[in-house]
């Protein structure tokens, strides 16, 4: 009965709360360990993105990464890691953008050590994602867990004087 009374208390405790949904700028890059290519997309606002209310991360990350290895799967590269890479203004994207790419058009001793291929818009686009209903914002307050706990706590103290009584009758 206590333990039914936590998970219900948890669950509504955890609800997507403090997700709001605004522009995000994004670019995925591409890289795979076989090989010396990596590959950029550009540049790209995705209009109905969310961002969870405490940390502003982008909610459901892992399908916007899932959208570009798919796209690279379609095109005969599947085993590539993709990253996603956003900020909320267009200033702070790019100087992502621009570190990251010169971390790996930089020659070291001379030498290139990676292909740089530019992922163009009318080749691949990414599609806002709404966030899933299982989803749970982790900026939920500590306070709100603690309330949820002692209520769940106070609930199994009962239903346990509850069964003693019982016993006892």
């Amino acid at each position: 009965m206590g333990v039914l009374l936590l998970f219900t208390l948890m669950s509504i405790v955890g609800n997507a709360k403090g997700v709001e949904s605004t522009r995000v700028y994004a670019f995925g890059f591409s890289a795979s360990f076989n090989d010396s290519i990596v590959y950029f997309t550009e540049i790209q606002a995705i209009d109905s993105a969310y961002l969870e209310g405490g940390t502003h991360f982008l909610v459901e990350r892992h399908e916007y990464a899932a959208q570009l290895k798919n796209y690279f799967t379609s095109i005969g590269e599947a085993n590539r890691t993709c990253v996603v890479l956003f900020a909320k203004s267009e200033k702070e994207i790019m100087k992502k953008y621009l570190k990251l790419r010169k971390r790996y058009e930089q020659p070291k001793k001379g030498q290139p050590r990676f292909r740089v291929v530019n992922v163009m818009k009318d080749s691949f686009l990414f599609h806002a994602v709404e966030p899933s209903s299982s989803y749970q914002d982790p900026a939920t307050s500590r306070r709100e867990l603690k309330a949820a706990r002692k209520a769940a706590k106070k609930a199994a103290k009962q239903a346990s004087k509850a069964q003693v009584q019982q016993l006892n009758q």
